[in-house]
């Protein structure tokens, strides 16, 4: 048994794609493509024969033979230029004689459980094959390797497994390092995936999320509004994992870093994202956003104004306004409308407005924030506003006047509270 076992495994490995002698990127067709194609049609029915000779049910090292032949079984699924037009029935094959002979399916073998193996032991057997490929001196001359550990990952939250995060994530980090975009979307879509799954307390042993942050943190300089986008999907869920101190400490530094993107940000799409990604992070940090008062509102003056025309209002006016109300309700304490840079903002609310008067969902937001901005203003301040405020009656647009109206009464109310 033992010998057909080592004969079996020796099989499977010549079953998948072996190591390229150049990067994946430095050419189309790598000559390893053609060969695997003729290895694998003489070498998979030879692994096949083997595995009818073997009953898993009753072999002491079964996981680590079925989480071989997961492997095998998703690069034998995947759409790729090395894998010849039989590979999928080859796929097919196999999971029906593991359905018929095991009564499990390679889709459900992580998701439940036999006598005969645990799916923790397989998944991790997986991710130890996978990740001796996985180097950063050689996981670029694995492009198959690459891939199937993207497949495994994606559907890790199903799995009846507990993640540890120093096992899954190195290969992630790796493609998330890499300067090939490609590389990092899949990095970061696996990352995503894994910190999704993972418990709160999945950092508290060891500061490994220091080096998942770092690699995070640099990937928001990336100029590609995909690469963007899932980079703050990644940093929200390490956050939500973080000790509550750390949560602080990260949270506040990413909000500055991302202040300072938006000052220098020309793209609308990621401004937009930028604007929603620090709206997350004033939720999670609070009132200790109140120390950056002067550049925030100074970066929303700057946008507002941008939003003077319609077509950039439809694609950015929002988000700024969303992340502008969450800073608000924590950084109240600190508006005072004496300021110029408040008055100015108050002047660009107001020109935003009726520049968007059409649009009821914007202009329905900006009364409300004009309105709440005035609630909070000192007696005084209210008292100078509404008079402003009158001063604008000579406004021809019907709709803006009716909102002036309605903003103004509002304040009124308010400013006659005991």
């Amino acid at each position: 048994m033992e010998d057909i076992i080592s004969r079996l495994m020796q099989n499977i490995d010549k079953c998948l794609l072996a190591k390229l002698e150049r990067n994946c990127e430095e050419c189309k067709h790598h000559d390893e493509y053609t060969l695997r194609k003729d290895i694998l049609i003489a070498e998979f029915p030879i692994a096949f024969k083997l595995l009818g000779e073997v009953d898993l049910r009753h072999v002491p090292s079964a996981s680590d033979v079925l989480s071989s032949l997961l492997i095998m079984y998703e690069e034998l699924r995947l759409d790729a230029v090395w894998n010849p037009e039989v590979s999928k029935e080859y796929a097919k094959q196999l999971n029906n004689f593991l359905e018929l002979s095991c009564d499990i399916t390679f889709d459900n073998m992580l998701k439940v459980e036999r006598p005969f193996y645990e799916s923790q032991e397989v998944f991790d057997c997986c991710m130890e094959k996978l990740h001796r490929r996985l180097t950063p001196e050689n996981f670029k001359r694995y492009p198959a390797t690459i891939d199937v550990y993207c497949k495994l990952i994606r559907n890790i939250k199903d799995y009846s497994i507990a993640v540890n995060p120093q096992q899954t994530l190195p290969a992630s980090l790796l493609l998330i390092d890499d300067y090939m975009t490609v590389h990092k979307t899949k990095g970061l879509k696996s990352c995503a995936a894994i910190l999704q799954s993972m418990a709160s307390n999945g950092f508290h042993n060891g500061n490994y999320y220091e080096v998942v942050y770092t690699s995070l943190k640099s990937s928001l300089q990336v100029q590609y509004v995909d690469v963007n986008k899932l980079s703050h999907i990644c940093l929200m869920e390490l956050i939500r994992l973080l000790p509550a101190q750390e949560k602080t400490v990260k949270s506040g530094d990413l909000f500055v870093m991302t202040l300072e993107q938006l000052y220098q940000e020309s793209n609308l799409l990621r401004k937009a994202n930028n604007f929603r990604f620090s709206k997350k992070l004033i939720e999670i940090n609070g009132v200790n956003c109140v120390n950056r008062k002067k550049a925030f509102c100074t970066i929303v003056c700057d946008n507002l104004d941008t939003c003077s025309n319609v077509d950039v209002a439809q694609m950015l006016l929002m988000s700024i306004l969303e992340c502008f109300e969450e800073w608000i309700k924590h950084c109240w304490c600190v508006w005072n409308v004496r300021l110029p840079s408040d008055q100015h903002l108050l002047s660009l609310l107001l020109k935003v407005m009726y520049i968007n008067i059409h649009d009821e969902q914007l202009s329905k937001k900006l009364q409300e924030i004009l309105e709440t901005l005035i609630c909070i203003s000192t007696k005084e301040d209210q008292q100078q506003i509404l008079g402003s405020l009158e001063a604008r009656r000579q406004l021809t647009s019907q709709e803006f006047l009716r909102r002036l109206e309605a903003t103004r009464n509002e304040a009124r109310a308010f400013a006659h509270r005991p």
